[in-house]
Parts: C-alpha cells; sequence; structure tokens
C-alpha cells in the first residue's frame, strides 16, 4: 500500500518541479517566436500568460494526480499501470485547450510543453517517492 505522507511528498516535488522547468520555458519561449499570447474563449482578446497562472496549475494537478494514486490504491490491487493510463488520456485530452487558445504556433507549442512537463513530473516523481518504495517494501506499505 502506498503511504499518503509518500503521495503527499510526491505532489510537492512534482508541483517544484514541473513550475521549476515551466518557468525555464516560459523565459525561453520568446526567443523561439513565441508572443506567449493567450486567445481564451472568455476573454476579450489576446491576454499575456500570467506566471501566477502557472503556480496553481503546477500544484493543484500534482495534488490532484496524488489523490487519484491514492484512491485506486485503495481500489485496485495493480494502481501504478491504470494510474499512468490516466495521467496519459488526462494529458491528452488536458493539452487540447493550449493546441487551441495559443496565439502562434510557438505559442502552442510552449503551451503545450507546459502541460507535457507537469505530467512527466507527475509520472516520475510518484515513482520515485511513493511507488517505488512501495512496491520495494512490500504489502507492509514501507514499514520494516
Amino acid at each position: 500500500m502506498i503511504r499518503p505522507i509518500r503521495l503527499l511528498k510526491a505532489a510537492v516535488a512534482a508541483g517544484t518541479v514541473s513550475l521549476a522547468v515551466n518557468l525555464a520555458i516560459v523565459a525561453a519561449a520568446p526567443r523561439f517566436g513565441a508572443s506567449l499570447l493567450l486567445l481564451a474563449p472568455d476573454d476579450t482578446g489576446p491576454r499575456p500568460l500570467q506566471v501566477m497562472d502557472m503556480i496553481p496549475e503546477c500544484y493543484v494537478v500534482s495534488a490532484a494526480a496524488a489523490l487519484l494514486l491514492y484512491g485506486l490504491g485503495r481500489l485496485v490491487r495493480r494502481p501504478w499501470p491504470v494510474f499512468v493510463v490516466a495521467v496519459i488520456i488526462v494529458t491528452a485530452a488536458w493539452t487540447t485547450g493550449p493546441a487551441s487558445h495559443g496565439a502562434d504556433a510557438a505559442t502552442k507549442i510552449a503551451l503545450s510543453s507546459t502541460h507535457m512537463v507537469i505530467a512527466v513530473s507527475i509520472l516520475l516523481s510518484n515513482y520515485l517517492l511513493a511507488v517505488g518504495p512501495a512496491l520495494r517494501s512490500g504489502p507492509a506499505g514501507g514499514r520494516r
């Protein structure tokens, strides 16, 4: 069983790593011609991407993923493969928004890559900090 404290650590790690990498992507994107203007359906015109928009996105999604993995751990015998498939499906659906909201092709690529970074950091941190230790320790959930 995966211990909740390990999932909490994994969520914080995933949020922090994805935020750092996404800030680097946003900082480098203008050098590749990205305007970083968003065309959201409810906006009256293009608006610039705010760095403050990325903070809750990175941490809230990471926390939701940890909760999903915890719930799957309670319901399914082998939660990791189900979790990986769920993350892939959610990321594929979630990336369609940036692909349609970016003002230019470079912005669309930059925004889509930020979502991919979040997904990869969620998978890596949950495996390294929560699932891997639970698998190595056996059914006791990490207690020896």
